[in-house]
Order: structure tokens, then sequence, then C-alpha cells
């Protein structure tokens, strides 16, 4: 039997195949599929007609079409076509040429992403970037992996969407205009914690922009997430006119983002270790300090009681005892600290667990406070707010511990006429307190650190205001403790509120309770607020 004819069996093949199919005989097309309308944009009636220019369309010469058929398999581009490969054979008779196109850009991206990925975690290996130096190479390996116009990492507070580091890598001599699509591709990604593409279109405009809607290109934002929580994005983007993208682009993008979880995660252990190794050498530092001063004043007074002790009036020796107990005072405070937090890093305290009454448990507080703040005009209010459970479930020296901490931080950030609030409200089966207070603030980027050990804020170490930085590393290793939380939230030159929460009920698998009110008292009166200290 003959073989069919070339045209016969492109019929045949142009429905068994996604790829685009071309016929020529004497230099010109008569057939092009559907495919190959497709891929190139041009309908087989123009492709077919006489005068269609061929070479331009595929982006070779005359002569090097002639050859194809010849010719190994070979790659071409062209223009605004992806990466082809191109097989030809010719016709028994040699009349007819069948030129062959597969689309192989998806195969050469992956390829290419893949080794651009292998590379990167091959960098990481050898290096220990700084957390500038990893972010600008995540940003150009996104965009190398995504064939993109530009690429941007994002991170973010975890659990927010409060964003502290943005890096982007463009087309070397490009500036397009990312801005926007960062914007709106980081938001979708981040608040779903799921990878959002779109073509180019109008979003509405999210992070830092006036309400409305922002006309982008096609972009990509894939989320980082590590421990179960989104900590930034890794976008890419296009202009207006560029490509959009595709599950391809998705796959390699989130490929890479769980490659920079682990890197940031690395570089932010490392950063931290350093950190409070820095915390450490300095609150040694200010320890020394803090506790040589008291330790001079006392031998000083000692020296004066000493030699003119005979000579001094009963006012000055009242006023030198006073001083030098005031020093010991000093010294005592820095040793329990000190002995409190090393007991708290080898194990967990075992708590004496007890029911006490909020209200005795506030008025105690206020009452020991009320001299020493009351000499420097600072108002305290407190308060047990509507609602909020009468006792709580804690160790009571453990308790106290916590409040005195969190009042002697408020204490010596707060001015004269300043105010701080000592607060009981509900917070579910716990007891939140919560100590307000309008001092000067803590910076949002010192925020997260604050209840880390040998922590200070970089306003304690300018203003050289005493202390070791432990005070509420032990406020949070107390809560935890107990199974309660802490939390912070700050405004600088506005104050700072901390709190922390205790369990109302004892915990099931308590055995050893003691009751420390046989009998809650029974308050006349909702605990309202009240003033106690100076106006």
């Amino acid at each position: 039997m003959e073989k069919p004819p070339v045209r016969t069996q492109l019929g045949e093949l142009s429905w068994a195949t996604q790829d685009g199919v071309a016929v020529l005989s004497g230099g010109r097309v008569i057939a092009w599929n559907s495919a190959a309308e497709r891929i190139f944009g041009v309908p087989a009636s123009i492709a077919t007609a006489p005068g269609f220019d061929l070479p331009s369309v595929l982006g070779l010469s005359s002569s090097r079409i002639a050859v194809i058929a010849d010719s190994p398999p070979g790659i071409i581009e062209p223009p605004g076509c992806g990466v082809l490969q191109v097989t030809g054979w010719r016709s028994e008779d040699g009349a007819e040429t069948v030129l062959h196109f597969a689309d192989v850009s998806r195969s050469r991206r992956i390829e290419s992403g893949l080794r651009e990925l292998n590379g990167f975690a091959g960098r990481l290996l050898r290096q220990r970037p700084s957390l500038d130096d990893l972010l600008a190479q995540l940003s150009a390996c996104a965009r190398t992996v995504a064939d993109s116009a530009f690429a941007a990492v994002i991170l973010v507070l975890p659990g927010t969407m409060t964003v502290t580091h943005v890096t982007v890598d463009t087309v070397p001599g490009a500036e397009p205009d990312f801005a926007p699509v960062v914007d709106a591709a980081v938001s979708e990604s981040l608040v779903a914690g799921l990878s959002v593409r779109a073509e180019k279109g109008r979003l509405p405009s999210v992070i830092g922009e006036d309400e409305g809607v922002l006309v982008i290109g096609p972009y990509l934002a894939v989320p980082i997430r590590t421990h179960g929580q989104t900590i930034g994005a890794l976008v890419a983007g296009n202009d207006g006119t560029g490509r959009a993208f595709d599950g391809t682009d998705d796959s390699l993008l989130a490929d890479l983002a769980a490659h920079a979880a682990s890197a940031i995660a690395a570089v932010a252990d490392e950063t931290r270790r350093h950190e409070s190794e820095d915390r450490r050498r300095d609150a040694i530092a200010a320890a020394r300090h803090d506790i040589a001063n008291p330790l001079a004043a006392g031998r000083g007074y000692v020296q004066i009681l000493q030699r003119r002790y005979a000579d001094m009036t009963s006012e000055q020796r009242v006023r030198a005892l006073g001083a030098l107990a005031s020093s010991f005072e000093r010294l005592e405070e820095y040793s329990h600290r000190l002995l409190l937090d090393e007991r708290l890093e080898v194990s967990a305290p075992a708590l004496r667990w007890t029911q006490i009454a909020v209200d005795d448990f506030l008025d105690a507080v206020a009452q020991d406070i009320e001299a020493s703040l009351s000499a420097r005009g600072i108002t305290v209010v407190v308060r047990r707010r509507e609602g909020c459970s009468r006792t709580l479930s804690a160790d009571p020296e453990l308790l106290r511990e916590v409040v005195d901490n969190l009042m002697s931080n408020a204490a010596k950030f707060t001015s004269k006429d300043g105010e701080i609030r000592l607060i009981a409200a509900r917070d579910q089966r716990h007891v939140r307190i919560e100590v307000i207070d309008t001092g000067v603030g803590i910076p949002l980027e010192e925020q997260a650190s604050v209840f880390e050990r040998h922590t200070r804020t970089r306003q304690s170490r300018r203003d050289a205001v005493p202390g070791m930085g432990l005070g509420l590393s032990i406020v949070r290793r107390i809560a935890e403790a107990h199974g309660g939380t802490v939390g912070v939230r700050s405004q600088p030159g506005h104050g700072t509120a901390v709190w922390v929460t205790f369990p109302v009920e004892f915990p099931p698998d308590v055995a050893d309770r003691e009751v420390a009110h046989s009998q809650v008292p029974e308050p006349s009166r909702v605990y309202e607020d009240r003033q106690v200290g100076s106006a």
C-alpha cells in the first residue's frame, strides 16, 4: 500500500498532538495546524497566504529553515513564543517539509529553576549570610526562577501584617513600578497563607495606599511559612505587557519559599544567639556598675560611721544608717533577681497553688507602692474590671514577684506627674493583670525580644537605667509555669502596656492546694477606679 501524502498525515497528526505543525512546499507554508496558530498567534489563513514571512515569525533566516529537516532537533526562541524545540523531516519525494514545534518552555524553566534552587541551597551551606544578604540572594533567585521583571522578599512580624523587611531585585537597567504589585499581592498571600496568582488587571489597594484600585501587571505571591506561621512572602511580577505566571512558576517559587523559611529561621537563630550574647555582656557590664555603686556607697557610710560616730548628731547617724541600709537593700534585690533567674532557668518552679482574692491582692500592691511613687508625683490607678473573677489561682510569692517586676519597670520609665494603671480583667478562663504606664514606650522592633533574658532597650542603655534585663524574662517564665501568657503593646512617646495571665481555677492535675482565704470577702462595691499616690 502506498504511504499517504504528508498533508494527509498532517490531518491525522494535528488532532493527536498539542504541538505546532507546519508543512512547507517550495519555501511556502501550505498547512498550519491549530496548535501552531496558538503558539505563534498567526491564523492558518494568514500563514498559508502568499507572501507570509515565516523567517520573521520563527526568528530564523530562510537558509536556516531550509536545513532544519537535515539537522538534529534544535531549540529556537521566536519573539514572544517561549522556548520551542523544532524538528523537521521531508516527504519521500522531497517536495514537502514538515516542521514540528514542541513548547519546551515549562521543562526548560523547571530545569533552569531547579538548577538555580540547587545553587542557592549550595551557597547557603558554604556561607553564613547576614539577614540583609540572605534577602538580597532570595530576591535575585526568585526573579531568576520566575523569569520575571522583578521579585521581592517581604518579611512580617509573625501573625501580623506589620512589614519589617522589603528587598527587591529588578531586571538590570529597568525600574518597573513594582510597589503597587507588592502591596496587593503580599496582602492577599499573607492574609490567606496561600499562593496568589493573577493575570494583569485591577486589584484593591490594601497596604499603605489610599482606598481604591491599582492597575497592575501579572503577579505571583507565595507565602513563606515556618512552624505554622506566615512570616513573609516571595513576590514575582511583570509590567502590564509581561507574561502571566503559571503553575510552573508557582511550584518553583513554593520550593524557594521552603528554602527561604529554613534559611531565614537559621539566620534568625544565629542573629538571636549573637544578640543574646551581646545582651548578656551588656547586662553583666550594667550589673557590675549597679552592684559596685551600692557597695561603694555602703563602704563610704561605714567608714564615716567608724571615724566620726562620736562627733555625729543623732540626725546624721540616722541618715547614715538609713543610707547604709538602702545600699544593702539594693544589693539584696540584685542577688534575689540573679538567684531567681538561675532557679527558673534550671527548672520549672515548684508552685504552691493558692486561691487568691484579686481585690485584696490589688489593695496590698497599692499600699506597698504608695509611699515611693507619691514622692515622685506619679499617680497609680488600680481597678478590677466588671466581669473579672474575684479570685485567681497562683503561687502567691511568684504572683507578687511578677507584679512587682511590672510595677518596677513601669516606675523606671514614667516621669514625674505620669500615671501607672494596674488593671485586672477577665481573659476567658484566666485573670489578666495589666500594667499600663505613660512612659517613654518601646520601639516596635524591640518589642519581640523584651521577654528574653538580659534584654535592655536602647532607651534604658542610653539613659543608664539600673537593671540587668532579667525582670520581664522572669515574668514570662513564671507565667508559663502557671499555664499563662504574657504580652506587650507600646508606642514610643505614648507609654507601654504589659500583661500577664493567671488561671482562675486550679489546674486539674494539682494535688497540693491551699486556700489563702477560707471565704473570699465580699466587697461592698465593685472595685472601682481609685487613685493611690500624688495626683
